[in-house]
């Protein structure tokens, strides 16, 4: 089966940044942006640390509120906590700012925050 990052191939010369801003564009959340980019060998976490490598990323925030709204989806019932214990877990965030990024969540839901998968689901409703 080929893999779905192959369907996203980052164009010639293209830099880390402007591939995961294409991708964001696209309406792909932040762990997709961030696989991507390594699959494609335009980010490597060895080389940059965690710490760098989690930072590059608070510049893609629509991504970043995608990634809540598709925990959110997985499990609708998650409180405010658990929800930024996930946040905080999977894009290596501290807890302050997996806090805020849920409450900018919780505050507004505008659709281009959903999963691409949710707004298919709607439709089909």
């Amino acid at each position: 089966m080929e893999d779905f990052f192959d369907n996203w191939p980052p164009f010639d010369g293209e830099d880390a940044r402007n591939y995961c801003a294409r991708l964001e564009a696209a309406g792909f959340e932040e762990m997709f942006l961030r696989k991507a980019a390594m699959h494609h060998g335009l980010l490597d976490v060895s080389e940059t640390g965690w710490e760098r490598f989690s930072a590059f990323f608070k510049d893609f925030p629509i991504s970043r509120l995608r990634h809540v709204a598709l925990l959110q989806e997985l499990e609708p019932n998650r409180t405010d906590y658990s929800l930024s214990l996930k946040v905080a877990q999977n894009l290596s965030l501290d807890s302050e700012t997996a806090n805020a990024l849920v409450k900018e969540f919780r505050a507004e839901e505008p659709m281009e925050w959903r999963s691409p998968f949710e707004a298919s689901k709607e439709e089909r409703e």
